[in-house]
Parts: C-alpha cells; sequence; structure tokens
C-alpha cells in the first residue's frame, strides 16, 4: 500500500539527532534504523526523511528503552513548500508498522534542517503501559 499524501500544513514536524543539523540540507534516504526483516519488517525501497508530529513520537522512533539522551530538536525550514509541492505523506502501517506509535511523517523531498533546541529526554518502561509519557526537558532553546 502506497502512503498518503498530505495536503494541509502541520503545525509543526520534529526531527531529533545526536547531532545539531542547523542549515544542514537533507537528502531523501533509506535509513539506517529501519526493521529489516519479521513481521515488523519496513518499507526500504521509498527514499525519505523521518519527521514526527512531536518529541514524544520523535522519541519513541529512536529510542526503544526509554534511556536519558540529549537531542538536538530540528524542524523543516520550508514545510509549506514541501506541502505545496505534495512531498509530504503519512506512510501506511505496512510500511512502517509503529507509524501511529509515533505519528511518523515522511518528506520525500530535500529540507533545510532548522535547529529549534537541545533537550534531554526519556521515559520509564512499564510492560502494562502501551505508551509511556516521554519526559523532556529543553537545556537550550533557539527559536
Amino acid at each position: 500500500m502506497k502512503e498518503k499524501i498530505i495536503t494541509k500544513c502541520p503545525k509543526r514536524l520534529i526531527h531529533l539527532s545526536e547531532e545539531n543539523h542547523d542549515g544542514e540540507w537533507f537528502k531523501p534516504r533509506i535509513p539506517d534504523s529501519i526493521v529489516g526483516f519479521g513481521p515488523n519488517k519496513e518499507d526500504d525501497s521509498v527514499r525519505r526523511i523521518c519527521f514526527s508530529s512531536s518529541i514524544t513520537g520523535a522519541f519513541y522512533a529512536i529510542n526503544f528503552e526509554g534511556n536519558w539522551q540529549k537531542l538536538y530538536v530540528h524542524v523543516p525550514e520550508n514545510l509549506e513548500e514541501i506541502v505545496r509541492r505534495r512531498k509530504l505523506c503519512k506512510p501506511t502501517e505496512e510500511q512502517v508498522f509503529d507509524v501511529n506509535y509515533c505519528d511518523e511523517y515522511w518528506i520525500k523531498c530535500k529540507v533545510k534542517m532548522k535547529c529549534i533546541g537541545y533537550i534531554s529526554a526519556s521515559y520509564h518502561t512499564n510492560f502494562l503501559e502501551n505508551r509511556p509519557k516521554v519526559h523532556f526537558k529543553y537545556i537550550e532553546k533557539y527559536e
């Protein structure tokens, strides 16, 4: 099943990284971190840059154990243009098994990244809790 093109601009999309990529242009690619086997196999054919609608979703996508981590918070600088060009998509569950859990979005064109802050984040794993609360605090804000 093919991803859905998003035609309404979301409030904000978040990308977390251990490195500050402020002002850098990202090109779509197949992420190194995709699940490549089993029932949760992720799409390995669509080049994309992954984002979430929240810090919580973006953190779930990269940190599976909840350990404290310091990360830079990035947003796409040219989001309105990306939406207008029909390059913002929502993958299907067949493409990304945890798409709804992380509220993942894909951008399928070059993106200029803007760093808006530096955070420390974690969550406490509890086998009874499906979506544990992500605790984060800004160490620095750049916006």
